[in-house]
């Protein structure tokens, strides 16, 4: 351990480059600075922050682990002035303690930012809600192996499609932006896209500056942070004659799948549809067994290869897979299936 730590001062003052963010308000962070004690794993990060209203602050700590492409990893071993009631100030202080979050994974690729949120955000950009900062169950003991171990996990605040990508969206992205993409597929306009592969979807999101979410950005979405077992709460889409779902065996009038938002029964904590039924859906992340760790690979965004993890179950699932913590893997090229495949983006506020 010792050595390890000695290996981690090596590169940390030297290569950890910080920036500054400006919340989507009032709250603005500067003079970011960020260094490791020498001999420890313990990293020292200070920043100025105020807000011109005199608002308490939420104020969170994000890792880059590709130079600041992404940041993916949300780093709970923190101390100091981090969380929320932060007010105004210059100098302030946050203790990291690197080794617990992110052990043995180091590059000098990593970057540090600081962001500040009081409250009073923007309105979430068209068709998106906002999914808020903050830890939620992922997982379940009593799901199938690979949803196992359940476990707490932190999520940074993002946006996410209240839809589904549509067909109509797909056809138009296609036209505007003349990529070599695939045709999809889709029961009418207003239905969601299938047929597509992991780069197709990958490539609609960053075209309109958006992104994939992650299998934990999907999960917490889909059951917000108390641990429901379905969008809607605990009660199975076969316990009830409310409509939640379209699932296989659904008498809804749906022979395939169903016009998005067809369900305001099933929509979850924070407002989004078809969180379960209709298609499964593509994620950002690469399979691999839990407990779910960001920092461990999963989350590399220049990987194009390796198997992603797909969410949420389909109309051609039955009722007994249909909980939110229902995980699947895909490879990225093979259109055979993918029928019941779509996806929705995401956006980093």
């Amino acid at each position: 351990m010792r050595h390890a730590v000695f290996l981690i001062t090596t590169w940390f003052a030297a290569v950890f480059s910080v920036q500054s963010v400006q919340a989507q308000k009032a709250p603005v962070v500067s003079n970011v600075r960020a260094a490791q004690r020498e001999g420890t794993s313990l990293v020292d990060i200070a920043y100025d922050v105020t807000d011109p209203d005199g608002d308490l602050m939420t104020v969170s700590v994000q890792i880059s682990s590709d130079a600041g492409l992404t940041y993916t990893i949300f780093p709970r071993s923190l101390s100091g002035d981090v969380g929320e009631g932060i007010a105004s100030g210059s100098g302030k202080q946050i203790v990291w303690d690197a080794a617990q979050d992110i052990p043995g994974v180091w590059s000098p690729l990593f970057r540090v930012r600081v962001t500040a949120d009081d409250g009073t955000g923007a309105a979430p950009p068209p068709g998106m809600v906002l999914v808020p900062a903050g830890d939620f169950v992922m997982g379940s003991h009593v799901g199938r192996e690979a949803e196992a171990p359940e476990g707490t996990v932190y999520v940074a605040a993002f946006y996410i499609d209240q839809h589904e990508v549509t067909y109509k969206q797909w056809q138009e992205f296609r036209v505007l932006s003349r990529l070599n993409v695939s045709a999809g597929a889709g029961w009418g306009d207003t239905y969601p896209v299938t047929t597509l592969t992991w780069s197709d979807a990958r490539a609609y999101c960053e075209w309109v500056s958006k992104r994939l979410p992650t299998e934990a950005e999907w999960e917490k979405a889909a059951r917000g942070s108390g641990g429901a077992t379905y969008p809607w709460g605990n009660l199975s889409p076969g316990e009830s004659q409310v409509k939640r779902a379209n699932y296989a065996g659904a008498d809804d009038g749906f022979a395939s799948t169903a016009p998005v938002g067809s369900y305001p029964d099933g929509v979850s904590p924070y407002g989004v549809y078809d969180m379960e039924g209709n298609v499964s859906e593509w994620t950002s992340t690469i399979y691999r067994n839990y407990p779910y760790n960001a920092a461990d690979g999963r989350e590399d965004s220049t990987d194009t290869t390796s198997d992603r993890v797909v969410r949420g179950t389909s109309w051609v699932s039955d009722t007994a897979g249909q909980p939110s913590y229902t995980r699947g893997v895909r490879g990225l090229t093979n259109l055979e299936g993918l029928n019941s495949y779509g996806f929705r983006c995401v956006r980093t506020p």
